[in-house]
């Protein structure tokens, strides 16, 4: 497990908004509404194309210019900065 101590974007005091609309898809499978470069399950997208939660996720973390580089790619990923290949990661 990664020391939380030795990652600064821990400590990071910005704050990533993205406001819009504010439905979501409440049927399972949660999927985005629509395909996204960095989403690899391409055969899973939303029935009725909104989920707009996960979009208003995504924009946030670009906008906070995680993993900037990456953006719009299929090598997006913004939490690589804080989740390692091992950790452990709890919702």
């Amino acid at each position: 497990m990664s020391d939380e101590r030795s990652n600064p974007l821990l400590w990071d005091p910005r704050v990533g908004v993205a406001a819009g609309e504010s439905t979501y898809d409440c049927t399972a499978p949660f999927s985005p509404g629509r395909r996204f470069p960095e989403y690899f399950d391409a055969g899973s997208v939303g029935r009725d194309g909104r989920n707009h939660a996960y979009e208003g996720v995504r924009e946030a973390l670009r906008l906070l210019n995680l993993d900037g580089g990456g953006y719009g790619t299929d090598r997006w990923n913004p939490l690589s900065a804080l989740i390692r290949p091992a950790d452990t990661v709890v919702l």
